[in-house]
């Protein structure tokens, strides 16, 4: 299928929320936390939705247009927000398709789609040696199948592989022996190619990760980015998965929540406060597992960061959506913004549910004590 067929396939829901957008007065501005950290309305979803629908209509070229498609990390909130639940990351991917088609992508969104072409990730290598170390620093063996496949996430292993570490640790603790590594666990979901406004080259990825995992009944998703890409963006683009899909929060949770209260000194340590990742919360719709997981490894219910302040329940740290490559400026001061909510509370250690926001996060603040769930259950 070519680029202009797909673009023609997604047509009707792209026209259908321009639409909607362009008679809208602004309503959901408030929502994105984008515009909030850049302080200006060409940010907001509803001026970048408008924009998106120039650009269809040849009203407004790549070279106007820019690279402001990229100003967006797909947390949904502009679409929880909405009257009329407009997918506006969608909208901007089919702009952002446009943009790459000619050749006007930010030099980091291209680099990322040129490593896909050579590796079949954004890494641009092979991830099978990285998740053999994960698999010797937790003491298992990497399967040749199974029919429960925990998947890490490109992300997860390139950058944060001591999650991956936890995980598979917190598994062995609990004698969840059904999950496990495979050599299907080093594939990349195609994630970024979506972010990228690669539509085809994501739908041709996902085609083929779906046929690798035919024989699998569940996927154990690490980062909860990939979970969406996997439920939503797949079905967006034609691609059907067999396999059922949950988070790593979701999974535990089911395992663990019979077992009462734990005996641990996590229960003695620094007070810790949880953030709401917003592919869990809003692309997953997941808030109770990571929390009542916490709860069994703490014996008391976790800090909210989202309810201290005038900070939002579950807001975006930035690094989804190829923002951190796009806007970098604009990423930091959004993690900045997340470190300052979390500072708030008076908490002195952070939990997540996300690998790629807990890296994304040290990494502007070295001294952050900021830790994965699962890590953070592995101690227990």
């Amino acid at each position: 299928m070519s680029k202009t067929s797909l673009l023609q396939v997604l047509g009707q829901r792209e026209d259908k929320a321009i639409d909607t957008c362009t008679t809208c007065p602004t309503l959901c501005r408030w929502s994105c936390p984008v515009a909030e950290a850049e302080a200006r309305e060409t940010s907001s979803p509803h001026r970048l939705t408008v924009l998106s629908g120039l650009l269809k209509k040849g009203r407004a070229s790549v070279q106007t247009v820019q690279t402001l498609p990229y100003h967006c990390t797909h947390c949904l909130a502009c679409t929880e927000a909405c009257l009329h639940d407009n997918d506006v990351p969608l909208v901007l991917s089919a702009a952002r398709q446009r943009i790459v088609t000619e050749g006007g992508a930010p030099a980091g969104v291209s680099e990322v789609c040129g490593h896909f072409g050579v590796a079949g990730n954004p890494q641009g290598t092979s991830l099978d040696g990285p998740v053999a170390r994960i698999a010797e620093g937790a003491h298992v063996a990497v399967r040749r199948d199974s029919r429960v496949v925990y998947h890490p996430g490109c992300e997860t292993i390139a950058t944060a592989p001591d999650a991956a570490v936890g995980f598979l640790r917190a598994a062995s603790l609990f004698g969840l022996s059904e999950v496990a590594l495979t050599p299907a666990s080093s594939a990349c979901c195609g994630l970024p190619l979506f972010w990228a406004g690669e539509l085809d080259g994501f739908k041709g990825h996902a085609e083929r990760f779906a046929a690798q995992m035919q024989n699998v009944d569940r996927i154990v998703v690490h980062d909860p980015a990939c979970g969406h890409a996997l439920k939503k963006r797949y079905a967006d683009v034609g691609v059907s998965l067999a396999p059922e899909v949950e988070h790593v929060s979701t999974y535990l949770a089911r395992h663990v929540n019979d077992r009462g209260t734990a005996v641990s000194a996590l229960a003695e340590g620094p007070r810790t406060a949880y953030a709401d990742p917003c592919s869990l919360a809003r692309g997953l719709d997941e808030v109770e597992a990571p929390r009542s997981l916490l709860r069994y490894a703490l014996g008391s219910t976790p800090i909210d960061v989202g309810h201290h302040a005038n900070h939002r329940e579950t807001d975006c740290c930035g690094a989804a959506g190829l923002l951190p490559l796009s806007a970098p400026q604009t990423a930091r001061a959004m993690a900045e913004a997340r470190i300052e909510a979390f500072r708030e509370t008076g908490a002195e250690r952070l939990a997540t549910a996300s690998p790629r926001c807990a890296a994304h996060l040290k990494s502007v603040d070295p001294l952050l004590d900021v830790v994965d769930l699962a890590t953070f259950l592995a101690r227990v």
